[in-house]
């Protein structure tokens, strides 16, 4: 993943590269920024035949192998974790298969139906981050609260990750409601149209003036509160901090003897632990009111 990652990094700056000096959102060349990266390969595989059908089949197919695989893990645990749960004194395994085919064709036709509702949330990408933060951001907070805090307990972790969940929803969907009003803009890296040719015409400084109108809400003096100018790319950090918080004022105020394995804690905690507990020997102790008590 860190290949493909980087990978990522190095197309996205030949991408800016490539339009610094023309950008195509500017100059009306494309309506939305998450277009560019298609845009970007039919010009320039343009002249090469076959180059922008590759492109489209690998798209998809990397696209169906992801929803295959999530579309299966999703319908498991709803079948394993509600279905089974309430019916598992009647499930054959006969019906169990019927009823996760079901499930799957269900959450499959829903997916379907979400794409035509997400695209009038504005940009791919920032939508994509805000959904992926409501349980990223909680489930990070969550694995920190575990190997860095041994007061954590069950009570804590749950009402902590429920907690972080409603404050990353707070922040991005108001946020968001925001951005699509065109009272939320975030910054961009400085770009021009100086080297773009329209209709083989170079355009000018007034060709510019022209692309570059207000908006119908930049005239209004409404302001967000700062609280929700917060980058998107910080949302999943925002959760796993409130998370942690949470987790541990929960976690403090049940009160309960637990008994915590030393090796499943960070070593970069030993030393914060009691004296019995950092003894090498010593594999589980009692992290609360008790945490001089040694367990076997």
């Amino acid at each position: 993943m860190s290949v493909i990652h980087t990978l990522c990094v190095f197309v996205g700056l030949v991408v800016f590269v490539k339009y610094k000096y023309c950008d195509p959102l500017t100059s009306h060349m494309i309506s939305k920024h998450d277009q560019i990266f298609p845009y970007f390969v039919t010009e320039i595989g343009a002249s090469v035949p076959g180059i922008s059908g590759l492109f489209i089949a690998a798209i998809c197919s990397g696209s169906l192998s992801s929803m295959s695989a999530n579309l299966n893990a999703l319908s498991g645990v709803i079948y394993k974790d509600i279905v089974y749960f309430f019916l598992k004194k009647k499930l054959s395994d006969k019906s169990g298969s019927g009823i996760l085919k079901v499930i799957v064709l269900a959450v499959g036709t829903l997916s379907t139906g979400l794409v035509f509702t997400i695209g009038l949330l504005g940009e791919i990408i920032s939508v994509s981050i805000l959904v992926a933060s409501l349980s990223l951001g909680p489930l990070l907070g969550l694995f920190t609260l575990g190997v860095l805090f041994p007061k954590a307990n069950s009570k804590g972790a749950f009402y902590g990750s429920l907690g972080g969940f409603v404050a990353v929803g707070i922040l991005a969907i108001p946020a968001k409601f925001y951005e699509m009003r065109g009272f939320l803009k975030y910054p961009t890296k400085p770009l021009s149209i100086s080297s773009c040719s329209l209709f083989n015409q170079t355009l000018t400084e007034t060709n510019f003036a022209s692309f570059n109108t207000p908006a119908l809400n930049d005239s209004v003096t409404f302001q967000p509160p700062s609280f929700f100018k917060i980058s998107f790319f910080y949302y999943t950090f925002f959760g796993a901090v409130m998370t942690i918080i949470f987790g541990l004022i929960i976690s403090c105020m049940s009160k309960s003897d637990i008994l915590v394995d030393r090796k499943l804690l960070s070593p970069l905690i030993y030393k914060c632990l009691p004296k019995e507990c950092r003894e090498e020997e010593k594999m589980a102790c009692v992290s609360l009111q008790n945490s001089s008590e040694i367990r076997a």
